[in-house]
């Protein structure tokens, strides 16, 4: 998993959605999700541009946020 960072700012923000209960607030969660999805989409792009051997820690490091998923 290459943003463990990244899946626990998404727990955590869908923890405090659930115990807020609002309908609201889990409009605002699948937002900041999506947002979240995008970043790290857009982060391993410029990496892979910028960085040195990325691409090559890519195919070892699959998956970017949920191990056999994504």
């Amino acid at each position: 998993m290459r943003h463990p960072g990244y899946l626990s700012g998404i727990l955590w923000d869908v923890a405090m959605r659930m115990i807020l209960g609002s309908g609201l607030a889990l409009i605002y969660a699948t937002i900041i999700i999506l947002l979240l999805l995008i970043r790290t989409y857009l982060e391993d792009k410029a990496l892979q541009d910028e960085v040195e051997g990325y691409i090559e820690y890519t195919y070892k490091t699959r998956y970017r946020i949920l191990p056999g998923v994504w």
